[in-house]
């Protein structure tokens, strides 16, 4: 049996699929477990939830927190919150605001370079994200619908030129993003009662066990309850089985999926070897929830 921990809708920016078809995606994988992981968003949680549980599948609250800690920005995954928390949600609509603020520096460039402005694009947002009720205008957004309407001739070139409307846009910005701290979001994850995992730590240090173990212990050392650890940045790394051994040293939370966020080119959830996550770190969420409860 096998957990699907770290995966996005459509109600992230970047994701493709309804809730609902997440939770049937999931079904079709063979996954028992499921968790909803969108960026900086709650709203596709309940419908995700309905469908999953109709399909036989378990579900767990999930969410992907941009934050920054010291003097870099980084993932956490979150689970076992309550998702009607007050405090949670004023928090994810401040983060997800984000996406519009930053993307409003690369409306006049996108105009001046492609002719396409803000209006058109808004226009699109409804197919692009569908049902969801307050889909916003965002950068991922812009290079799909530049690249549907023929301005790019592939997706390679997409990705370069809305790099450079990037460049261009946020030049003048020391930090692009107003993310919320660690520990501001730390604080809202435990205070609705769930607990809170650093993304894909490999990514982060790629190559570097030392430097990856130090940055898990000193998170943890912060009030970090675990990290992530099937994820496919993870499982690439030679010395992966150390970071299980180190899980299970610590005896701390661990999860892990495909971060999927199911793009029409590659399909359903992605097998990549190691990113689903094997029933025993579920077990380590919950024994964590426990704790924090107590």
């Amino acid at each position: 049996m096998t957990a699907e921990l770290h995966c996005h809708s459509l109600c992230s920016v970047d994701g493709w699929a309804t809730p609902e078809e997440i939770a049937e995606a999931a079904a079709a994988a063979g996954v028992a477990t499921l968790a909803l992981t969108d960026h900086n968003c709650l709203d596709g949680l309940s419908r995700c939830r309905a469908r999953a549980e109709a399909l036989g599948l378990r579900f767990i609250d999930g969410v992907e927190f941009d934050a920054d800690w010291k003097d870099g920005e980084y993932h956490f995954v979150a689970f076992g919150f309550d998702p009607a928390d007050r405090r949670l949600n004023e928090l994810c609509r401040k983060q997800f605001r984000q996406y519009e603020i930053n993307f409003a520096r690369f409306i006049p460039i996108i105009e001046r370079r492609f002719g396409v402005g803000e209006a058109e694009m808004r226009a699109a947002l409804p197919s692009r994200y569908r049902g969801h009720p307050a889909p916003v205008l965002n950068k991922w957004f812009a290079r799909s619908y530049l690249f549907e309407r023929g301005f790019f001739p592939d997706s390679e070139t997409a990705t370069r030129e809305m790099s450079a409307v990037a460049t261009e846009a946020e030049q003048a910005f020391a930090q692009p993003w107003d993310w919320a701290s660690f520990e501001e979001v730390r604080d809202a994850v435990h205070g609705a009662g769930g607990v809170i995992l650093v993304a894909h730590p490999a990514g982060i240090r790629r190559g570097d066990l030392a430097g990856q173990l130090a940055f898990i212990a000193e998170l943890m050392a912060a009030g970090l309850d675990g990290f992530e650890l099937y994820h496919p940045s993870n499982a690439r790394e030679p010395h992966f089985d150390a970071l299980v051994a180190e899980a299970r040293r610590l005896g701390c939370a661990a999860s892990g999926g495909s971060d999927t966020h199911l793009e029409p080119a590659r399909g359903g959830i992605r097998s990549v070897p190691g990113s689903l996550a094997p029933d025993w770190v579920v077990a380590t969420i919950d024994g964590a929830l426990g704790r924090r409860r107590r």
